[in-house]
């Protein structure tokens, strides 16, 4: 295999391996410190690096992994990981060793230098063939979450953040839909509003979060916002039948979610993307409009807001001035295009949710960034009614999907429903 032989070559040339080496290395054993191993490891990649822009192998180099594993006091092996080109995907580690390195400290240093290494050699091509990084994957991490108060650092799958006194986002930044949950705790038990996409284990956060026993509510039963409701013993529902039907479950539209277009960073450990699939849960109690939940200190009132979906909903903390609105706001462009979508009943729900506005402090969307102006709700009914009048242009068309922007707020809505009425 060509590759391999030019890396080996190229690490020969720059004195890592070789008798030579060995023999003028072992003299300074006692000598070489961190420093010296900086400078020496920089040489050797320098080298390196420069061999390999000059030959056409460095094509070969299409993914990088470097490790460093010390043998014995004064010997490390450093090795970097390749897919070459024609292996189908076979992984091979190409190593040499290091015997005047003297300790681990040293060995990092081996490690960060081998990293530029493969940098070097594969970025060029990494960015002519290897998958695109998604453009929406591009906006992230996105600034607005700074001034948040983000808590359960070490989540790798989610990231929480306190957006007010005993209420948790629960975001999802890796997938492109970028869903927010929300745990909002009483003195007697929580609310868990939507359950994300069931790819990580929701029900340890909120275990982590709250002793109290947690209820779920979903703003809607789209996958993404159910994925993990079968964990929970307590899931309220609206008594429509396209809330019963999706609580059935669904493999084709999970399996979807995780399209690499559709994905940002790495799945969590575990995660089987094989049998991944929108479990089915279970409805404990049918709710309609106007049903409360008691959190003790704190009620949540449910509001029917269908439009995006027949079963959509939004809850309403009146004490606090919170109103979560599920799918009928966020700050990103909102689906409107699905065959379930009613313009109609989606006009009435935003008006009604805009005369609201008067009463809130904070308006939280699922999906993108969790926190708005009370001043967006009046907007949203004024531009989508303008959308629909068809005195907003388009302003792009792709897979049957048409984007409209106005004011600073998005509708995708499905080609051709805006001249059809």
């Amino acid at each position: 295999m060509r590759a391999t032989s030019l890396f080996l070559a190229t690490l020969l040339a720059c004195g890592a391996l070789g008798t030579a080496a060995r023999a003028q290395a072992t003299d300074k054993a006692t000598l070489m410190g961190p420093e010296a191993a900086r400078t020496k490891m920089r040489l050797v990649v320098q080298e390196a690096v420069r061999q390999a822009r000059n030959d056409s192998d460095k094509a070969a180099f299409q993914s990088r992994q470097v490790f460093v594993n010390l043998l014995e006091k004064d010997t490390a092996v450093v090795g970097v990981g390749i897919i070459p080109v024609g292996s189908k995907g076979k992984r091979v580690f190409l190593t040499f060793t290091i015997d005047h390195f003297r300790d681990a400290a040293v060995s990092v240093l081996a490690k960060e230098t081998l990293e530029d290494f493969a940098r070097a050699i594969g970025s060029e091509q990494l960015q002519q063939s290897s998958p695109q990084i998604p453009e929406w994957c591009r906006a992230l991490p996105r600034p607005e979450y700074k001034s948040l108060e983000r808590v359960l650092v070490s989540e790798p799958w989610f990231e929480v953040y306190k957006v007010a006194p005993g209420v948790f986002a629960i975001y999802e930044p890796h997938q492109a839909e970028e869903v927010i949950s929300y745990l909002i705790v009483g003195h007697k038990q929580a609310v868990l509003f939507d359950t994300g996409m069931g790819i990580s284990d929701i029900r340890k956060i909120t275990s982590r979060l709250t002793s109290l026993p947690v209820v779920v509510l979903n703003s809607h039963t789209h996958n993404d916002h159910i994925g993990g409701n079968w964990q929970f013993a307590f899931v309220y529902g609206m008594d429509t039948d396209f809330t019963r039907a999706n609580a059935r479950g669904s493999r084709e539209d999970a399996q979807a979610e995780i399209a690499p277009d559709q994905l940002c960073g790495d799945l969590p450990k575990g995660f089987n993307s094989k049998t991944y699939a929108t479990k089915p849960w279970k409805i404990s109690h049918f709710i309609h409009d106007g049903f409360k939940v008691n959190l003790g200190g704190r009620t949540l009132e449910v509001l029917s807001t269908p439009g995006h979906t027949p079963d959509a909903i939004s809850l309403l903390d009146r004490q606090n001035g919170l109103l979560f609105t599920g799918d009928t706001y966020y700050p990103a462009p909102i689906w409107l295009f699905r065959p379930e979508t009613d313009f109609d009943a989606y006009v009435a729900s935003v008006k009604r949710l805009a005369a609201l506005a008067p009463q809130l402090k904070i308006v939280l969307g699922a999906h993108n960034i969790p926190v708005a102006e009370p001043s967006v709700l009046p907007r949203l009914v004024t531009t989508f009614e303008s959308v629909r009048a068809g005195k907003v242009p388009p302003q792009k068309s792709d897979g049957g999907k048409t984007l409209y922007t106005i004011d600073g707020i998005s509708f995708l809505l499905k080609t051709g429903a805006v001249e059809a009425r």
